[in-house]
């Protein structure tokens, strides 16, 4: 069923949708988390303590043979280093990726066709796609083995955690709309007991609905709670609010898909008492990155051959080469984000280089009138616990509004300490208006960005 929301789907009763989802479920885990997930998960395993030198000999060894299949196979590579007279043999590994152009997400689309490998029969190809937050869409073709790989090194991180998919309930906050969006009343959720999920719709999570979302939690008791920062931060400002805990131990949070700001995590530890985790990885299959047990983020240099290109204020770009996915080559793929580098390894004994700070998309930003960037505009955030959420919107520079989804205990001196933070950050000729509203924009998969602009160049 590759469409879910649908009109025999939504027609269903709440017991025959709950049976599509474990039918899913079984599906899932029968094509993809079978003998060879297994067996590629294991490998990943392995390769966790090599040495550095063994990891970048194994990355770059994958790389080559991935450019003589790209060239070999798909039109784009082949006229494009034809374009610019050099062979495969130019490029031996990360430090010569640099002869090749950077692509962005423009290029995939209008070069679409030429991108896909005439090696892949189309029985073999999988379209997936991004959910389009950064207001452009992408198509991708992989392979069941592709996304194997991708599944395989999530399941390495979540290794790293104790933590088992399948085995380990856990409440599921996604982008998925398992729920028909025009549902009034709860269950605002559906069961996977194959995936021993419990899927929460995102598209539900509205002011007045959460205490049933928290009273579900509590009632079903998953150890294991993972999804997008800003619905699970929801609850956990809901519980905080409301002077509430869950009435369990919590082992696990984990975060996906969006951008983790600090107030979020530590919004986490207090209303669940655990630190969450995050990791970073995309459609496109271009990068991957995972926190370990001590906190810091280490790339998967065993996943693809990841770049960082200095912007000139001590952030880097991240371009990404896609060697898991035979079927659409994707080099020095450009994916909007920049992370800040950590120089010293990590005590946790992992090779490969390590990240300080993963800083989000490019676009988050608060632009002044003089075209000054600000960024890290959540710690304006920190300990009011009395929003339940936030979001900035800003289509011109030197102004912004700030969306707020208040709490019922949120105050004239919350809204006057706010204010004050805000000037701290962006100085008091940046004009501030605030709009308490019942709910924030999201995107069409369900996200919430914390940023929206809407400026032509950021």
């Amino acid at each position: 069923m590759k469409e879910w929301v649908n009109p025999v789907y939504t027609r269903l009763p709440f017991f025959g949708q709950h049976l599509v989802c474990d039918i899913h479920g079984a599906y899932m885990n029968c094509r993809f988390f079978g003998t060879k997930y297994k067996e590629i998960l294991d490998a990943y395993i392995r390769r966790s303590f090599l040495s550095n030198n063994a990891l970048r000999e194994y990355r770059d060894n994958k790389l080559k043979t991935f450019f003589e299949h790209a060239v070999k196979t798909t039109p784009y590579y082949s006229k494009l280093f034809a374009d610019i007279g050099i062979s495969t043999k130019d490029v031996q590994s990360l430090n010569d990726l640099h002869k090749l152009p950077v692509m962005k997400k423009h290029n995939v689309q209008d070069c679409f066709d030429d991108l896909q490998s005439t090696d892949v029969s189309r029985n073999d190809k999988i379209l997936i796609n991004t959910s389009g937050t950064t207001g452009m869409p992408l198509n991708i073709y992989t392979t069941t083995i592709g996304l194997i790989e991708m599944y395989a090194v999530w399941g390495r991180y979540y290794h790293w955690h104790g933590i088992t998919p399948g085995k380990d309930w856990c409440a599921v906050f996604g982008a998925r709309p398992w729920v028909d969006v025009s549902q009034k009343k709860p269950p605002f959720w559906r069961y996977n007991h194959f995936g021993r999920q419990i899927l929460f719709s995102a598209f539900h999570m509205i002011q007045e609905n959460i205490k049933y979302y928290v009273s579900e939690i509590r009632k079903r008791q998953p150890p294991w709670i993972q999804g997008f920062p800003s619905l699970i931060v929801l609850l956990a400002n809901y519980l905080l609010e409301h002077r509430q805990t869950l009435g369990y131990p919590v082992k696990h949070v984990t975060f996906g898909a969006e951008n983790v700001f600090s107030y979020q995590i530590e919004a986490v530890k207090e209303a669940f008492g655990v630190r969450p985790r995050q990791h970073y990885g995309l459609v496109e299959a271009v990068a991957n990155i995972s926190e370990c047990e001590l906190g810091k983020l280490h790339v998967d240099e065993d996943f693809a051959a990841v770049e960082f290109i200095p912007r000139g204020d001590g952030t880097f770009a991240l371009l990404g080469a896609n060697f898991t996915n035979p079927a659409m080559p994707l080099i020095r793929y450009d994916t909007n984000d920049f992370v800040t580098l950590d120089e010293n390894e990590c005590d946790c004994g992992r090779p490969g280089r390590v990240i300080k700070e993963i800083d989000g998309r490019i676009e988050d930003y608060i632009v002044k009138k003089d075209g000054t960037k600000i960024a890290q505009m959540d710690s304006i955030f920190k300990g009011l616990t009395s929003i339940r959420a936030a979001q900035f919107y800003q289509d011109k520079p030197g102004s912004f509004t700030l969306r707020i989804v208040r709490g019922e205990n949120y105050s004239k001196s919350d809204e006057r300490k706010l204010l004050v933070r805000i000037a701290v950050r962006v100085g008091p000729e940046t004009e501030v208006q605030l709009d308490y509203v019942n709910d924030l924009e999201r995107s069409s998969g369900g996200k919430v960005r914390l940023f929206i602009s809407k400026l032509s160049s950021v």
